[in-house]
């Protein structure tokens, strides 16, 4: 279990039966080589009460919501925010360094506020 790849059809439907055949989340975790989370988070996502965890509906669900436009970023909304961060990540500053100092130079402009731990690359 090296890399997360999403959960496929397959493994839903195996998930299905092993429910069905009254496994414990667990072993299905072992028997797909996922980690036992994983299989907890996807059958609380797709069951309820009213209704138990099925394949395909669950397939179905991920489908539709893989192509719903996620949130945007902060730092892609916020222009004069981008550019600040561009610069002293030009001058070799770390994302630490770049947080604190936006707290230092707009103290009640909560616009201008980073977290130090964002990790994803801006595009320029």
């Amino acid at each position: 279990m090296t890399q997360y790849h999403r959960l496929n059809v397959n493994e839903r439907e195996e998930i299905s039966l092993g429910l069905a055949k009254g496994l414990s989340q667990r072993e299905i975790a072992s028997s797909l080589d996922r980690f036992p989370s994983t299989i907890c988070h996807e059958i609380s996502r797709n069951s309820n009460e009213k209704q138990q965890y099925r394949a395909i509906p669950a397939q179905l669900r991920t489908t539709r919501l893989a192509h719903i436009a996620r949130k945007k970023r902060k730092i892609d909304i916020h222009e004069p925010l981008k550019q600040f961060v561009l610069e002293q990540l030009n001058q070799l500053w770390s994302p630490e360094q770049i947080a604190k100092r936006l707290i230092m130079l707009y103290p009640t402009d909560m616009a201008m506020r980073i977290s130090h731990e964002w990790t994803e690359p801006l595009k320029l």
